[in-house]
């Protein structure tokens, strides 16, 4: 049997539907999502990528045409656009009764949105993105001139982190619904690793009305490491180990619903995790301590601090979350 998938013309072909509702809805433009399909196709040309099998080039196709439409929204033009024409004709559904879901990608210390592409992230859940059950937004991040800005007085460092916090749980979270054309009272998801842990689970447990679950990997949860003493008050809104201790900062009957799924934590025991490990088991324990749910995970010894075990952890959690017969699904 003739293997179509092998060829940039049938593959592209051949999920073109798909495709063509992947930059449709990272657009939101029928012109720009048409111009990403071209721009896929002559990207397979040039580069005629060596696949595995299918299920690899269908995700392939799929991540190029994410590249493309992100080329497109970063493109200067697109800051000159008005609104969204509502009269186009939104994208066919993912699946059978199926919800997109949306998922923020937080990267780790020093990182930028690249890092989770370059380090094949969206591979480990490939199956969930072809399917269309789910999108995956990668924001960029701005340690250099918060968390990592050692020049820069702590509370400085601290205003551009609450900063960026309002950044993402404003101004980021209602692009990603309206690109994601979220239903009314669907709630978007964050995961993070490193420092993007941190920034994953603060999200979730400040605005549990807009981030309905968070996993954080390889987590460090102590900024007092970069920011300095919880006593600054911007500090302490920025760190959860902190104030998860003090009353009144975390809305717990907003959490009175919530389930152990819908905050994991996860470290591994290998090369480079100590502080990840000691985090992820402090939070644990003060998440406890506070009657909020949250499920944690240690894994093995040979577990380290990398992308490698990102990927596995990530493709675990979300196969548990948002596959196949999964409650939140």
């Amino acid at each position: 049997m003739e293997e179509r998938w092998r060829e940039p013309a049938a593959l592209a072909e051949q999920y073109a539907g798909m495709l063509y509702r992947l930059a449709y809805a990272r657009t939101g433009s029928r012109a720009d999502a048409e111009d990403v399909m071209q721009e896929v196709f002559v990207r397979l040309l040039r580069a005629r990528p060596e696949f595995r099998d299918e299920e690899h080039a269908k995700a392939g196709l799929l991540g190029v045409g994410a590249r493309c439409a992100a080329d497109v929204l970063r493109a200067p033009w697109r800051r000159r656009e008005g609104p969204l024409d509502d009269g186009l004709p939104a994208p066919e559904p993912p699946g059978e009764g199926g919800v997109v879901e949306a998922v923020l990608a937080l990267p780790a210390r020093g990182g930028r949105f690249y890092d989770w592409e370059n380090n094949g992230m969206p591979e480990a859940v490939a199956s969930l993105l072809s399917s269309g059950k789910l999108q995956l937004f990668t924001a960029d991040g701005i340690d250099a001139e918060s968390l990592l800005a050692g020049d820069a007085a702590p509370r400085r460092r601290a205003e551009m982190q609450e900063k960026y916090f309002n950044y993402l749980s404003t101004e980021l979270a209602a692009r990603i619904r309206e690109l994601n054309q979220t239903e009314k009272g669907q709630l978007i998801w964050c995961v993070g690793v490193d420092t993007g842990a941190c920034q994953a689970v603060n999200c979730r447990l400040r605005r549990p009305e807009v981030f309905g679950g968070a996993i954080g990997l390889s987590g460090l949860y102590d900024m007092s490491r970069f920011l300095g003493s919880a006593e600054d008050d911007l500090v302490l809104r920025n760190a959860p180990l902190a104030y998860l201790t003090e009353t009144g900062l975390v809305d717990k009957k907003a959490f009175a619903k919530a389930e152990e799924n819908d905050l994991i934590l996860c470290a591994g025991q290998g090369s480079y995790e100590e502080e990840a490990q000691a985090d992820t088991r402090a939070l644990s324990e003060a998440l406890t301590a506070a009657g909020l749910p949250a499920h944690c995970e240690f894994w093995g010894s040979d577990v380290s601090h990398d992308w490698y075990w990102w990927g596995k952890e990530l493709h675990l959690f979300a196969e548990r979350i948002f596959g196949e017969g999964a409650s939140h699904a």
